[in-house]
């Protein structure tokens, strides 16, 4: 499989010219048009399913009404058989499976609802996240900063191809709520009483806790000690930037301004250092990126892996899930052996478990980073290694790559163009895939519908025929057969209603 795609690759990429230039913005531009057209649909089955959901709610009240009032049923129906039967319908699988869909459904709408294809970068500090991220956008290390293995920002990077040169940049902060509760993650990791104000942070008593953290000797509590205290001790340097609400609006800043809010070190003097960082959410930076044929595309950083703040993971997978339609796994080979290690074959399954296999098979690109200059060691020799035994495992993944990331040419022709290529031909195919997922559930949820009905039917002895049971049972199979759950609810809801004289 990863073979095939790269031969594909590599067939596209020997006939790059005038032929190719345009086709992947193009491709981009249509994919995004489809996607608008598929969210009208799925808009569709939300408006039928909060319509499900009423009547799923008028139900239970019924039934609360039956518990509270049995002599009132008695009386117009004439027997307490028929009320313990309607009494005894469960609805709890119904409510289950809706919970899910609905949160998938909103999720898939967010996703088709983009105007851009976002590309999220994932993977441990250090490993060239930002220096790709750097040449893909043109930006300079003082708007998306290296780490260099620290901890050079806390917040996510988001970074939009625009048609502009000018750079610009929209931070949105924490707002008050939010930081309190990040502060009470870190006391109750080492196990501290927690605060219930913003205010109370900075008169915080970190003494025990630092003393508690050294008698145990924890490596890893020894960081979440070091985070905490940044918190602390610079409260003054970021605190007037929370908001009281979430709705709060971002502040806009130039591009000389952006380093404060987004690095911890000054890019051009490591010894000065920046807080305002620990304040901020998400920095949105604009600007045009260099590669003519990049499209509509958005660039997602994430926190790097293994770094000091809390749910880094979490964070990540919430990114790879809720932000990103491609996905690049970034990892720069130890100079000394040539191998996986068990967190990035961790951090690789929990990608495929998050999204499904038949998604990275498609869009999850694996960045071996290959060091030929700059501070680090030369690492050619252990990144062919690593790519066979990527090639021999057979992970579920779109390809590997094997680029110099130091180079922008390198960056644009052997990572940036196969993920563009990629993203062109097969997000549409992906789209669907997504959404034929989506339809498998809600037809396990109208099924749960269609045996809340049934058993109702079974309660009332409904009039209506075997025959004309079947009948509507065909016409349902069509339904799930087509997609359309809007014609399900109309089924449901009126015509089958209406012929066993029903209200549910």
């Amino acid at each position: 499989m990863v073979e095939n795609i790269q031969n594909v690759y590599n067939s596209i990429n020997s006939t790059k010219g005038d032929m190719y230039m345009g086709n992947i913005s193009q491709q981009i531009d249509k994919i995004i048009a489809s996607r608008k057209e598929k969210l009208s649909l799925l808009q569709a089955n939300k408006e039928a399913m909060d319509d499900v959901w009423d009547r799923i709610l008028t139900f239970k009240q019924f039934q609360s009404d039956l518990r509270n009032n049995p002599d009132d049923f008695s009386g117009i129906h004439g027997e307490y058989e028929i009320a313990e039967r309607i009494m005894g319908i469960s609805t709890t699988s119904f409510e289950q499976i809706y919970q899910s869909y609905m949160s998938d459904l909103e999720l898939m709408m967010k996703r088709l609802g983009r105007d851009r294809l976002h590309i999220s970068f994932v993977g441990s500090a250090g490993q060239g996240k930002s220096l790709v991220m750097q040449n893909i956008s043109g930006l300079p290390k003082s708007v998306i900063p290296s780490s260099d293995g620290g901890d050079c920002t806390g917040a996510k990077s988001i970074i939009t191809n625009s048609d502009s040169d000018t750079v610009t940049a929209q931070i949105t902060f924490y707002t008050k709520a939010e930081l309190v509760g990040m502060v009470n993650q870190y006391l109750r990791a080492l196990g501290a009483p927690t605060i219930r104000y913003v205010s109370d942070i900075p008169s915080l008593n970190l003494t025990p806790i630092k003393t508690k953290v050294e008698e145990s000797g924890i490596a890893k509590d020894e960081e979440l000690y070091d985070y905490l205290e940044k918190y602390v001790k610079y409260f003054d340097e970021y605190s007037g930037d929370l908001t009281d609400s979430i709705d709060a609006e971002p502040l806009s800043v130039s591009e000389s301004e952006i380093e404060k809010y987004v690095a911890q070190y000054s890019s051009t003097d490591t010894s000065v250092e920046y807080h305002q960082y620990l304040g901020v959410k998400v920095a949105n930076i604009s600007k045009r990126f260099p590669h003519a044929d990049s499209g509509k595309i958005v660039l997602v950083d994430t926190v790097g892996l293994g770094t000091t703040s809390l749910d880094t993971e979490k964070d990540m997978l919430k990114a790879v899930k809720e932000d990103s339609d491609a996905i690049i796994f970034m990892q720069c080979p130890n100079d000394r052996r040539g191998r996986i290690s068990q967190d990035e074959i961790d951090a690789i399954d929990s990608i495929i478990k998050e999204v499904g296999t038949g998604y990275t098979k498609e869009m999850l690109f694996w960045v071996l980073n290959r060091v030929e200059s700059g501070h680090k060691q030369p690492n050619g020799k252990q990144v062919a290694l690593v790519m066979q035994k990527i090639k021999q495992k057979n992970y579920a993944i779109a390809m590997p790559l094997d680029v110099d990331c130091f180079n922008p040419q390198e960056v644009e022709e052997k990572l940036l163009t196969p993920v563009l290529t990629q993203l062109s031909q097969k997000m549409g195919a992906v789209d669907d895939l997504q959404i034929k997922s989506l339809s498998e559930k809600a037809h396990e949820l109208f099924l749960a519908y269609a045996q809340i009905c049934q058993a109702t039917d079974q309660a009332f002895a409904s009039s209506a025929t075997q025959d004309l049971k079947r009948k509507f049972h065909n016409r349902i199979v069509q339904t799930f057969d087509k997609k359309l759950l809007f014609q399900l609810k109309e089924l449901y809801l009126h015509e089958y209603n209406d012929r066993r004289n029903l209200s549910l």
